[in-house]
């Protein structure tokens, strides 16, 4: 091959190309094809094998013709029905006048290549046949749709018929579907050689199919003589303003899968700057662009796309793309970055609008708190989800990270420390900053939560609600026994005809002195709750001491039976008084009603019985004033 460097190229250095040197100038864009298609290589045997259906007329191969969709250079299309599955079809055939056998081997090798690749974005191939004639005919999908290169031309009707927004990106998703057809087509061993977006159809609802195989060549033999074989490509073949420099002829030891890819890139130099890579007032000058494959790129707007399509469009083989699927994965890398980045445009305005908001003082706290979490989960999702679809996009992480910590510093100055924790647990590496007002913020959290437990610790220890029915049942069997046993008492001595005695008041008192002792110590759990418990508990118990106390001390001071009992009255009165101080004024009634029967009791020592049952009776009254009591908040009760 010519060094472009030390010449230019002439069509002398390529006599293939002289040849379509008139086509070549006129119309870049045309398809140029081989003519090696000859008999000697085209398996007649195929051909005629071929079933053979009525001429063509207004029905063939159980097809009924219903009109003609357009003639092209060699064949004619039809729409037909298929009769069996009454859906419409293409037929296509041979225009009349062309019978000679290289048309006729050309119009097969298309069909027999195309019946290899069964792809969503190849046409499937139904049928073949022969007429009368001879004359090959196919029946395939019909395709509804547009050129790839019309919608190229007319961006606005993308826009209409597509609902696309961004036509760059349109036009990228629709040739990673071709890369999809050809890179199945190449795990056939398949090269297409003429990939443009002349052959290319967009369907009605967005279906990609790449058309126009009658150019493709197989990288190996199978044998059967039908495909046609790269290694004999030797002659110019494939679209001027996109081809490869190996497809000038001559030069098929370098055809392989590498000349799709070129023409591929080829395809979105189109897309991005709108007109082919290969341009030129003449054969030479278009000759030149294609060894050369240096087209200019210009500022489009796309950033690194430009560097894909400058790799793809390598002149060697060797510094383009390997394959197909690693064009396709270059593309997919952009469109995802491309997303992503404009992902974090939106986020990045979310995330001012949160940090206006936390700026602004809230007229209402939780109608502002709202706003606050509208903004920064928008924002958050946003960030989060680019870089879902671009892990490496350092502006949507670095955006995430500032959303984060302006929230959990928000969390912070309004002192929710488990969000602001969770926030912080988020972060990759959270500010030094964060960190110590955190810190800050989980001990003023924990004094705050020890003065909590220490007040509710204290309410708790004076709450008269707690235990109160464990201390009732301590004190009503000692106040009923109180009431009741002075009767019991004075009918004893009655019936008796015996008085009272010392050795009786000792035994009686230290009796009483031990039944509040053995009662408190059934009930010793509840009793402990609380410090009124417990000083009630000690009271009660200090309170019947007294009385075998003064059943010891009365007979050394003299006094008789009886004013030891009336000494009770006076010691448990005075006794009732002075605990008022410390338990509420429900005791200073029960108190001097104790003086008072003592003093009575001293006048009238007969009726000291009752009176001893009456002051008894009014500490009952007290005792359940003063502990009948619920507070608004009370816990439930302990078990007993």
């Amino acid at each position: 091959m010519s060094n472009p460097e030390s010449k230019e190229p002439t069509l002398e250095d390529w006599p293939s190309v002289a040849l379509c040197a008139h086509t070549m100038a006129r119309d870049p864009t045309a398809t140029i094809k081989p003519e090696w298609a000859t008999p000697a290589t085209v398996d007649r045997s195929a051909v005629e094998s071929l079933p053979m259906a009525q001429e063509l007329s207004d029905s063939i191969m159980g097809v009924e013709i219903v009109e003609t969709l357009g003639t092209g250079g060699m064949g004619v299309v039809r729409w037909g029905i298929q009769q069996s599955l009454q859906r419409d079809v293409a037929v296509k055939t041979l225009r009349p006048e062309i019978s000679a056998p290289e048309a006729v081997g050309s119009f097969m090798r298309e069909a027999w290549v195309t019946s290899r690749l069964e792809h969503p974005n190849i046409v499937p191939l139904y049928d073949a046949g022969l007429d009368d004639d001879g004359r090959p005919h196919l029946v395939m999908r019909r395709i509804d749709g547009t050129s790839w290169h019309q919608l190229m031309n007319d961006p606005a009707r993308v826009r209409a018929q597509f609902a696309v927004k961004d036509v760059l990106e349109w036009h990228l998703r629709v040739l990673i579907q071709v890369c999809n057809a050809l890179d199945y087509a190449h795990s056939r061993r398949i090269i297409h050689r003429d990939i443009k977006p002349g052959n290319v159809i967009i369907g009605e609802y967005g279906e990609v199919y790449l058309l126009d195989w009658g150019i493709a060549v197989s990288l190996e033999d199978d044998g059967t003589q039908r495909l046609p074989l790269a290694r004999d490509a030797h002659e110019l073949a494939g679209t001027p303003a996109y081809m490869a420099p190996e497809m000038l002829g001559g030069m098929a030891d370098r055809l392989s899968e590498r000349t799709d890819v070129y023409l591929l890139g080829a395809t979105l130099y189109r897309a991005l700057f709108g007109h082919p890579p290969h341009q030129g007032a003449s054969a030479e000058e278009i000759l030149t662009q294609v060894l050369r494959s240096d087209p200019p790129y210009r500022d489009v707007g796309a950033g690194d796309l430009a560097n894909v399509c400058r790799r793809a469009l390598a002149p060697e083989p060797a510094d383009r793309y390997s394959c197909v699927a690693a064009l396709r994965t270059a593309l997919q890398t952009w469109l995802d970055r491309r997303s992503s980045e404009h992902l974090t445009e939106q986020a990045s305005e979310q995330l001012a609008k949160l940090v206006s908001y936390l700026k602004a003082p809230p007229d209402d706290t939780r109608t502002h708190r709202r706003q606050v979490y509208r903004q920064f989960g928008a924002c958050r999702f946003a960030f989060q989800h680019a870089l879902q679809i671009w892990p490496d996009n350092e502006v949507a992480r670095d955006g995430l990270e500032r959303a984060l910590t302006a929230a959990a510093n928000y969390e912070i100055d309004t002192g929710n420390q488990q969000s602001a924790e969770a926030l912080i647990e988020e972060l990759e590496q959270p500010s030094p900053q964060l960190i110590a007002r955190f810190d800050e913020l989980c001990a003023l959290a924990e004094a705050d939560k020890e003065r909590r437990l220490a007040l509710e610790a204290l309410e708790a220890d004076q709450d008269q609600s707690r235990g109160r029915r464990a201390r009732l049942m301590v004190a009503f069997p000692l106040l009923l026994l109180g009431v009741v046993m002075p009767f019991v008492e004075m009918w004893a001595e009655r019936a008796l005809a015996d008085g009272p005695s010392h050795a009786g008041n000792l035994l009686r008192s230290a009796g009483l002195m031990l039944l509040p002792i053995l009662l408190s110590w059934r009930y010793r759990r509840e009793l402990q709750l609380t410090t009124i418990n417990r000083r009630v508990t000690l009271a009660l118990i200090v309170g019947f001491a007294t009385m075998p106390t003064v059943s010891v001390i009365g007979p050394l001071l003299g006094l008789g039976p009886l004013a030891v009992q009336s000494a009770w009255l006076l010691v448990m009165g005075s006794y009732l008084l002075n605990t008022s101080v410390a338990f509420g004024y429900n005791l200073v009634a029960p108190g001097f009603v104790y003086l008072v029967t003592s003093a009575v009791s001293g006048v009238y020592p007969q009726w000291l019985y009752p009176l001893i049952s009456l002051s008894n009776a009014s500490l009952a009254v007290g005792i359940w004033r003063l502990w009948h009591v619920r507070s608004d908040h009370t816990p439930p009760e302990e078990p007993l």
